[in-house]
Order: C-alpha cells, then structure tokens, then sequence
C-alpha cells in the first residue's frame, strides 16, 4: 500500500523541529472555534444595541454590525489553513508522525465538515486519507 511518509525512511525524533511545526498547526486548526464564538458575540451584542422601542431599524446599521461580526469567523478559518500548512510541514519535510497528531487531525478534519461547502470537501479528503494512512501514525518505530 503506498503510504505518504515512507516507512523505510526513519522517523524524525521526538525533539525535532517537526515537533513545534506541529504543535503549533494542531493549535490554529481549531481557531475556527473562536473566530464563530466571538461572531456569536459580536451579533447578541449588535442584536441588543438595536431600539427595543423602534418600529423599525437601519437595515445598513445591521447589516454592517453582521459583517464585522463574520470577519472573526473568516480570520479564523484563515488560521486554520496557516496550521494545515504547518501541520504539512511537520509531517512530510520533519517526518514527525505520532499518534497524538492524527488525533489532532482528525479533530480539526470533523470541524471542517461544517465550513460548507469548500470545507466539506476538503475535510472529508482529509478523513479518507487519515483512515487510509492510521498505520503511518502508530506507535513509535524505532529509527
């Protein structure tokens, strides 16, 4: 079965660089999470600036809070794209494979089926390759 790192190659060390680049994409895969909890925020709070006694209210007042609100979404989806590049880097130039960074990815693959319809795809690539490559994350093998 063809595998993405090679097995016969050894395997980069726990104190390798790969280990930071690593670390760090696992962290910004999940920034999707914070950029749609400020959203939510941001919207209840442009939601409770509007007149409770108003009959009717700016719709460009709303529509501008709305958007400065989906920015943070978009920062965050656009962290997430910097961790799976650096998470890339980890694995194929580092050659750092621990079982504990397929959990990540995995993790933040599930969190990318909600980016629809982009993110969907992406993720359920991601997933396939994941499943299919399981035994390239296993336990360490010893160099």
């Amino acid at each position: 079965m063809n595998t993405l790192v090679s097995e016969s190659q050894p395997v980069a060390p726990a104190s390798s660089p790969g280990r930071v680049f690593a670390a760090v994409g696992s962290v910004c895969l999940f920034a999707p999470l914070f950029g749609v909890s400020i959203t939510v925020a941001s919207m209840i709070r442009s939601f409770d600036e509007m007149p409770h006694s108003a009959p009717t209210t700016d719709p460009a007042t709303l529509s501008r809070s709305v958007g400065d609100a989906l920015v943070a979404t978009a920062i965050g989806f656009g962290v997430s794209v910097l961790g799976i590049c650096l998470v890339c880097i980890a694995i194929f130039a580092f050659r750092f494979t621990p079982r504990w960074l397929w959990n990540a990815l995995m993790a933040g693959s599930i969190l990318w089926l909600f980016a629809f319809p982009i993110g969907t795809v992406i993720a359920v690539i991601a997933i396939i390759i994941l499943v299919r490559q399981r035994h390239v994350f296993a336990a360490p093998r010893i160099a």
